[in-house]
């Protein structure tokens, strides 16, 4: 998000800022200030922000003395890349003149009143901010399916923040990666349904630049090994289709992960491999791992797979078929059909390879280095 702070006041334009990044942490927000009418103009011709944030007494130029310029401020911002950015008016003045909240009344710009005795304007401004929903808070979004999924992340170098429960039944956590600010969304049930269902609701609320998937799967015995990363560069529910007396006919309709995202992958696993440190609840793993990262199809369906005759049904579909799971597709198209259109990828470790020989304790391991497989690839995705 990118805020323009119209203030000739350091001191004033400092406690704004304050008051935005010390409820807005877990976003990225580019600040720009501007201390005169005539960089004011300036500025609001050369760049696009989200929110204009406008005093209303201000010098022509800089060294002059201020004098209220409310509609010099509102006429500027017609015809430049501004003029349909959202803006408020935060003004010290005790009593402004009818005029002038009649100028910014007309242009739609609520004003509030800055007092240094009264702080009701924080919260005021705080809800403005936050109810910008059709702005970019996100450098990133990663969705999980299972609670154990997410929580890997606390054995990667990311930074976490405390677990927030304001969007109803989709968990979330503010995560940053580098300079990268994002989070970490927990959906409240694993299936084909809840990932398109809450996919397209973090798209929405959030419009992040990338979204990952991160998690575990079932692997193909020929292909992987238990603790591989499995990259998905398309996907299909393989479910779907029509079922008749001389059985089920398949409907395969692909979902392709952008082969620019997928290059980029590559190119990183082989300039900068991930380095995994693949610790389960604090303790070494009584298995040595050694993941390896596995590029390729891969099936999702409504239940969990558990039968070599099924898996032979899905080899199938597609021959190369990597991986089978219950999200990636819908999380995919969820992401396609989206107005936000973002960079997406999803990377998933193995846990067993679809048949009755399941291990739950690879479970925490394989967790973790998918975690740590996204957290190391998500800086390259997001500068993309």
């Amino acid at each position: 998000m990118k805020i323009l702070i119209v203030e000739d006041s350091i001191e004033k334009f400092e406690e704004i800022r304050s008051v935005i990044t010390d409820n807005f942490d877990w976003c990225s927000i580019e600040f720009h200030c501007a201390g005169s009418v005539h960089e004011y103009c300036k500025v609001i011709n050369s760049q696009k922000f989200d929110l204009i944030i406008l005093d209303i007494l201000l010098p022509r130029r800089s060294g002059e003395d201020a004098i209220d310029v409310s509609n010099e401020l509102m006429q500027e911002r017609v015809g430049t890349l501004n003029q349909e950015s959202f803006a408020v008016a935060l003004t010290a003045m005790t009593s402004p003149e009818y005029d002038t909240l009649l100028c910014f009344n007309e242009c739609s710009v609520p004003v509030l009143m800055h007092g240094h005795s009264d702080s009701a304007w924080k919260p005021q401004l705080s809800k403005i901010v936050n109810g910008l929903s059709d702005v970019s808070m996100l450098d990133f979004a990663i969705c999980c399916a299972l609670e154990k999924e997410a929580d890997a992340f606390e054995e990667t170098d990311a930074t976490l923040k405390p677990w927030k429960s304001d969007l109803g039944a989709l968990r979330w956590r503010p995560i940053q990666v580098g300079d990268q600010k994002g989070a970490i969304f927990v959906f409240p049930q694993m299936g084909v349904t809840q990932s398109a269902l809450y996919t397209s609701r973090v798209l929405e609320a959030f419009q992040p630049k990338v979204v990952a998937m991160s998690g575990i799967c079932a692997g193909l015995k020929d292909e992987c090994n238990l603790a591989d990363i499995v990259v998905a560069t398309m996907a299909w529910d393989h479910q779907v289709g029509k079922m008749t007396d001389e059985g089920f006919k398949q409907e395969i309709n692909l979902e392709n992960v952008d082969p620019d995202v997928i290059g980029r992958l590559k190119h990183v696993q082989k300039t900068r491999p991930t380095t995994f440190n693949l610790l389960a609840n604090g303790e070494h793993s009584t298995k040595n791992y050694s993941p390896k990262i596995v590029f390729g199809p891969v099936a999702s369906g409504s239940v969990v797979v558990a039968s070599t005759k099924e898996i032979a049904r899905i080899e199938a579909q597609q021959r190369k078929v990597v991986g089978v799971e219950m999200e990636i597709a819908a999380f995919l198209a969820a992401c396609s059909y989206s107005r936000v259109k973002p960079k997406a990828f999803a990377a998933k470790s193995v846990v067993d390879f679809a048949d009755a020989d399941k291990d739950d304790d690879v479970h925490s391991i394989a967790s973790i280095a998918s975690a740590q497989y996204v957290v190391s690839v998500l800086p390259d995705i997001c500068t993309m």
